[in-house]
């Protein structure tokens, strides 16, 4: 559809541009209301992050201005999933399709003083909503299941295609490729297991420095933590990438500080992370999962490297 290319949302900053019937469609909404937006106190932070300005007024319009061009653009990705899942419906074929919607990254309104953006280690860039529809016939005629509150991620999508399609990463004439990732059918179908405590992995690296301040990072998301450390970042001095010696890390309890308020190695500092065997845990899980590769019991050891979770 061709998008229209003035109203609200035009211009050259780079908001979502919607459907022309869309553009006002969402001008009132507001910024969702959390404590982390355009956080107060950010002395718990890395030294990168830490110094960032609160955000202005002029930013905060901005930023309203980019949720709701946001919002309004999701209107067409709505009618164009209706137009996929009809077409599927008029070709017969629904009985023996499975859909799968996820998102690419989240993305920052103003959390932690960030105006926008996606690299930071947070959960409004790592939750991402994932969506599968599965007909009975690739459950088993199992029920339905609603809702999964397992840690998976777009890791776990290849090996449940290749699951559902009964099929092996094994290209012809070519040595078969090892997936650090797990089928899903087992939490599709409610039949099977699943690791209890899974931990994932997530990492980034640039070599030019820009308005993150990291440029490179290593990062587990478990059920009840983060914990990530930044290797090199943006010297404020030169203006270039440098290594951390030794890295700077954040540590958050996600059950009591859901927001990410409350960096327990205060102020990015390694040695004011909590002493004790759950800090050194990390570390090693953290290292354990950078250098992983495959899944015990289903694929072979490579060089001598660790399993995935």
């Amino acid at each position: 559809m061709e998008r229209n290319k003035s109203g609200p949302c035009a211009g050259k900053t780079r908001y979502p541009l919607p459907a022309p019937q869309d553009q006002n469609r969402f001008r009132h909404a507001q910024l969702p209301s959390v404590p982390s937006f355009n956080e107060k106190n950010m002395s718990d932070k890395p030294a990168f992050l830490r110094n960032s300005p609160r955000l202005t007024s002029r930013a905060k319009r901005m930023i309203t201005k980019h949720w709701r061009c946001s919002l309004a653009s999701l209107v067409d990705v709505d009618r164009s999933v209706a137009r996929v899942y009809n077409a599927v419906k008029k070709a017969g074929e629904l009985r023996r399709t499975v859909f799968i919607y996820i998102s690419d990254n989240g993305q920052f309104f103003g959390e932690h003083r960030v105006a926008t953006g996606k690299v930071l280690p947070y959960e409004e860039a790592l939750r991402l909503p994932l969506v599968v529809s599965m007909p009975k016939r690739y459950r088993d005629d199992a029920p339905r299941v609603p809702n999964v509150d397992a840690a998976v991620g777009n890791i776990d999508l290849a090996p449940t295609i290749l699951n559902l399609a009964k099929a092996r990463p094994c290209p012809p004439d070519e040595a078969c490729r090892t997936m650090d990732g797990r089928s899903l059918l087992p939490l599709l179908s409610d039949r099977g297991t699943w690791p209890k405590h899974r931990a994932l992995l997530s990492e980034y690296r640039v070599f030019v420095p820009h308005h993150y301040g990291t440029c490179k990072f290593a990062a587990i998301r478990a059920p009840t933590t983060l914990y990530a450390e930044h290797y090199s970042v943006t010297d404020l001095k030169t203006n270039k990438c440098a290594r951390a010696r030794p890295p700077e890390v954040e540590r958050y309890d996600l059950k009591r500080d859901p927001f990410e308020l409350r960096n327990l190695c205060y102020g990015g500092k390694l040695s004011n992370c909590p002493p004790g065997p759950s800090q050194k845990r990390l570390e090693a899980e953290l290292k354990r999962l950078r250098d992983c590769a495959g899944i015990k019991g289903r694929d072979e050891r490579v060089d001598g490297r660790p399993f995935c979770s």
